[in-house]
């Protein structure tokens, strides 16, 4: 009886990985760069199966693990993101600039930033527009903030803070639209 001779070749795992710093590095132009090599290099020494999914898992389990603290920072109260919403200010330590490796900061409140969107809140109750608001604030002295609030957004921003009681809430850009949409609802209602 004859015994087959195994024809197993030597298989090959090529490993990739998206970065933010090279975007231009896709997961389409890395797997050709793999190919390429692995037609040039490999093949010819009998090595097969070249894949690239392995990199894409990876890179799935970093990202779901981000998500993950984004979330329970977020439940928690805690910043997460490098600016602080109106009248709070970020304290302590990011998690890299710690010995443990443990995030240090929270929320405290900034007495002073609040007072200037109380200032930016009053003027826009006298009549003031947001445009005369945003040019004072290029040039104000009274109210010392590291803050800018020197342009339309910006000024929206404090107001709205103001107007909800300065809330923890972190995505600016949602809060205000929200503020946005109560105020023409009430427009809206007193219009009838």
């Amino acid at each position: 009886m004859e015994t087959q001779e195994c024809r197993c070749s030597p298989k090959c795992f090529g490993y990739g990985r998206l970065s933010a710093a090279k975007p231009d590095l896709t997961a389409a132009v890395q797997e050709e760069q793999a190919k390429d090599y692995w037609q040039q290099q490999l093949e010819p020494a009998g090595i097969a199966v070249v894949m690239r999914a392995v990199g894409e898992i990876g890179r799935s389990f970093a990202s779901e693990r981000t998500l993950r603290v984004i979330a329970k920072r977020r439940e928690r109260g805690l910043p997460i993101g490098g600016q602080a919403p109106v009248g709070w200010r970020i304290i302590g330590l990011r998690a890299r600039e710690t010995k443990s490796k443990k995030s240090t900061r929270e929320y405290a409140i900034d007495d002073r930033e609040r007072r200037l969107a109380e200032a930016i809140h009053a003027m826009r109750q006298a009549g003031t527009s947001i445009e005369r608001i945003a040019v004072w604030l290029m040039t104000q002295r009274e109210y010392p903030n590291k803050r800018r609030f020197d342009n339309y957004k910006a000024v929206e921003w404090a107001i709205a803070a103001k107007e909800l009681g300065f809330p923890l809430q972190t995505d600016s850009k949602q809060l205000v639209r929200e503020w946005r949409a109560t105020k023409k609802r009430s427009i809206a209602d007193t219009s009838r």
